[in-house]
This record gives structure tokens, C-alpha cells and sequence, in this order.
């Protein structure tokens, strides 16, 4: 099998079957919470929902959710193979976060680590740094992948100090375009937008972290 095939029948295994999971292991390397990928029911909707609009600008589009337009947005994910969505859940099976997998690229055996929201502030200090340490090994050592990185704003430094405590090293930084339709904003990444001379009201910096860094 090659290896796109075996990659993408894994994401297609952990997506649809009800028992898969990816253990989140925390310190003594003991199972504090799992991954288990999000279906598309009322009930995961309406708690992305709620998590999306109280998060609405760490997201690269700025609009309301609603739970309709997030059971469309889950169908979307569960339609493309390269992607999946994670629920963060701990043993009770509460959800308290959400990160996922997407834009693979098979040629440079790489991809991107995305969506990656805390959802509930006080369940589990640190879960967030031992779920994308799990999943990091996960794709490292089950996927065989050889690389992954991730984009955030330049100004969410939470998140860019879970990154680095995860071992991303900064990789480049783009300025961003504000796109303002009628009922959403899109922040676009500009061609050539690193530019150093250049100003822009916003960037997004790429994180990345290598297989090579572990071995």
C-alpha cells in the first residue's frame, strides 16, 4: 500500500469507527483525556458552536456560528479525507476541546495541525500541551508523517506559548488582508507578505515542527 493510501485509510478508520480513539497522556505518561474524532450530531454542533463564537477572533474568519452552519461545516470534514476533527474529552467523555489534522501533502510528507481551541477553561490544567503532544506523536509514529507545522496570529501569544512548549520553532511570518463581506470577515494571507517593509493590520506566523527533532 502506498503510503497516501495507508495514511488516509487510518484518518478514514479514526473518523468513522465509534471506538477509536488517541489516548492523551499526561505526566508518568498516565491517559488523562483522549481524542476521539467529532460526528456530525446536534450535540457536537451546538458545543462547537458555543466554543466558536467565544473564540470567534483566534479563527481566521471572524463571523456567528450557528449550529446549522456547524453541522454543514462538520459534514464538510467528514466528506474530505485528509482532514479530521478531534474532540478533546476527558474519562467522564466531557468535551473540553477541539484539534485537528488537515491540508496533507504526501509529496513533502507533511501536514497541518489546525483548529486548536481549549473550549472549557477549568477541566484539566495543561491538557492542551499533552493532547497536541499526543497527537504530534501520533502523526509521527502512526502516520509515519515527517512534519507538522501550524499558522496562528501574530498577537495570540497563548497559543504561540503552547507551540513552543510543544517544541515548534517559529518558521515565517505573512501580513494578512482584511476581507469584510456582509455577515463575515476573512483575514487573507497577502503573496509576498513577508515583506519586512511592508505593513499590514495583521500577521499570521507559521510554526513547524520535524520528526527529525525527536528521533
Amino acid at each position: 500500500m502506498l503510503h497516501k493510501d495507508y495514511v488516509l485509510s487510518v484518518i478514514h478508520e479514526y473518523k468513522f469507527e465509534q471506538k477509536k480513539n488517541i489516548p492523551i497522556r499526561g505526566k508518568n505518561h498516565q491517559v488523562i483525556a483522549y481524542l476521539s474524532s467529532v460526528k456530525k450530531t446536534r450535540e457536537h454542533a451546538e458545543i462547537l458552536t458555543e466554543w466558536r463564537n467565544k473564540h470567534m477572533y483566534s479563527f481566521f474568519t471572524w463571523f456567528h456560528a450557528t449550529v446549522d452552519g456547524t453541522l454543514k461545516w462538520i459534514e464538510s470534514i467528514m466528506d474530505r479525507e485528509d482532514r479530521i476533527l478531534f474532540l478533546i474529552q476527558n474519562l467522564e467523555g466531557k468535551p473540553i476541546g477541539h484539534i485537528g489534522l488537515t491540508n496533507f501533502d504526501f509529496e513533502k510528507n507533511t501536514c497541518e495541525i489546525d483548529s486548536v481551541l481549549r473550549g472549557v477553561e477549568e477541566e484539566l490544567p495543561g491538557v492542551m500541551t499533552y493532547a497536541l503532544e499526543s497527537l504530534i506523536d501520533w502523526v509521527f509514529n502512526r502516520l509515519k508523517i515527517d512534519s507538522v507545522y501550524l499558522r496562528v496570529f501574530e498577537d495570540n501569544h497563548k497559543a504561540i506559548s503552547l507551540y513552543k512548549r510543544c517544541g515548534f520553532i517559529l518558521w515565517k511570518r505573512v501580513g494578512a488582508r482584511k476581507i469584510v463581506e456582509r455577515d463575515f470577515i476573512r483575514w487573507v494571507e497577502v503573496e509576498g507578505g513577508s515583506n519586512i517593509f511592508l505593513n499590514y493590520e495583521k500577521y499570521i506566523v507559521y510554526f513547524i515542527k520535524e520528526r527529525s527533532q525527536i528521533r
